[in-house]
C-alpha cells in the first residue's frame, strides 16, 4: 500500500522519475515503487527475490526508504545507473587528466556524479620537463570537468553533478 504523496511530490515524479513512452507517462507512482523494488531484489540470489521485492516495495511505498536518483530513475531499464556517486581523481599526467574526463562523462552519461580528487596536481605554473611547459594547475583541470558536466545531460534528468576536493596545504590553494 502506498503512502499518500503530495501534490508537489507528484508533479516531481511525473516530472523526473515514472516512465514516459513518447513524453506520454505510462507508470503510476505505485507502478514506479514496484519497479525499483523489482530492480533492487534482483541483487538477491533467485529463489528469495519475490521475497525481497516485497520487503524493499514496502519500505519504498510507504516513503520509510527512498533509493537515490538514479536508481528510481533506471531501475528496470538496460544500462542505466543505479548509483549516484563516483569518485575519480586523476594522476599528475596529461593521459591521466583527459581519461579521467572522458570516464566523468560516461559516468553522468547514465546518471551518476561525480567526485574529483585534484590534490595528485602538480601547482600552476610548475615545469613540465617533457614538453618545457607549465602546469596549468588543478583550476584548470576543474574548469574542464565543470564544462564536460555541462555538456552532459544526467540521465536526460539534470546536467552533471560534480564535487571536486583540493587539500588544504596544495600550494594552489
Amino acid at each position: 500500500m502506498s503512502a499518500t504523496l503530495t501534490p508537489n511530490a507528484l508533479t516531481i515524479l511525473e516530472t523526473r522519475y515514472l516512465l514516459k513512452k513518447d513524453g506520454v507517462i505510462i507508470e503510476t507512482p505505485d507502478e514506479m515503487f514496484r519497479r525499483v523494488a523489482r530492480a533492487i531484489a534482483k541483487a538477491e540470489p533467485k529463489e528469495i527475490q519475490k521475497e525481497w521485492e516485497e520487503k524493499f516495495y514496502n519500505l519504498i511505498s510507504s516513503l520509510c526508504f527512498l533509493p537515490n536518483s538514479p536508481l528510481i530513475a533506471g531501475a528496470g531499464r538496460a544500462g542505466a545507473c543505479y548509483s549516484a556517486c563516483f569518485v575519480i581523481s586523476p594522476e599528475d599526467t596529461m593521459e591521466s587528466i583527459m581519461k579521467i574526463g572522458s570516464d566523468a562523462a560516461m559516468v553522468e552519461k547514465w546518471g551518476g556524479g561525480v567526485g574529483f580528487g585534484f590534490s595528485q596536481l602538480r601547482p600552476r605554473g610548475d615545469s613540465i620537463k617533457t614538453v618545457q611547459g607549465k602546469a596549468l594547475g588543478p583550476v584548470a583541470a576543474m574548469k574542464m570537468y565543470s564544462a564536460i558536466g555541462e555538456a552532459i545531460t544526467q540521465g536526460a534528468a539534470r546536467k552533471g553533478a560534480h564535487m571536486g576536493q583540493l587539500i588544504a596545504s596544495h600550494p594552489d590553494v
